[in-house]
C-alpha cells in the first residue's frame, strides 16, 4: 500500500541510530578538521523533498572564530528552493596579567 507522503514526496526519512551520529562518532579515528576542497561546498540534490546543511567553522590564532551555516531545502514538485546563510562571530576574552 502506497501512502499518500511517498507519492507527494514528504514522506519521512529513516529514522534510528543509523540516521544519526554523533560528530564524534563521525570523526573517530580521523583528523575531523582540515582544508576545504571543491567537493566539501557540492550539494546532494536528491529528487524528492530534502533538506541539506553545511556548516563551517574559521579560527583564528587570535582566539577569534565565524561559524558559517548554509541550509539548502526544496519541496518535491516545485521549481522553487530555499537557501538561508547564518553566520556568528566568537570572541575569546584574553586575560593577561
Amino acid at each position: 500500500m502506497r501512502r499518500i507522503a511517498s507519492v507527494a514526496g514528504t514522506a519521512e526519512p529513516e529514522y534510528g541510530p543509523d540516521a544519526f551520529q554523533s560528530v564524534i562518532a563521525r570523526a573517530k579515528d580521523q583528523n575531523p578538521v582540515g582544508e576545504l576542497t571543491s567537493e566539501d561546498y557540492q550539494w546532494t540534490l536528491p529528487d524528492q523533498s530534502h533538506v541539506e546543511t553545511s556548516t563551517f567553522y574559521v579560527t583564528a590564532g587570535s582566539g577569534h572564530a565565524i561559524m558559517c551555516q548554509i541550509i539548502h531545502s526544496k519541496v518535491k514538485y516545485s521549481l522553487r528552493f530555499k537557501i538561508s546563510i547564518c553566520c556568528s562571530g566568537f570572541w575569546q576574552l584574553i586575560v593577561t596579567g
